[in-house]
Formats: C-alpha cells, structure tokens, sequence
C-alpha cells in the first residue's frame, strides 16, 4: 500500500493553488490594462 503524508498533501495544495492564482492573475492583468478599443480592433 502507498502512504501519502498529511504535510505532503498539505505542500501540494498549496503549490497548486499558487499555481492557478499566478497563472490565471497574468492574463486577467494584461486584459485590465488592455485598451477596449484595441482589443476589438484585434478581433
């Protein structure tokens, strides 16, 4: 049988979450600091 450790599990939730929140808040800033104007032009 596998035994996973509670801090492990605890690491990888955490790292997991930073990754979500880094990767998912860089294109939520690039779009609020995009011109509308521009970015209908690009469509």
């Amino acid at each position: 049988p596998v035994s996973i450790s509670i801090p492990a599990i605890g690491v990888a939730v955490v790292f997991s979450t930073l990754i979500g929140v880094i990767f998912g808040m860089l294109p939520a800033y690039q779009a609020a600091n995009l011109n509308p104007i521009e970015a209908l032009r690009r469509e």
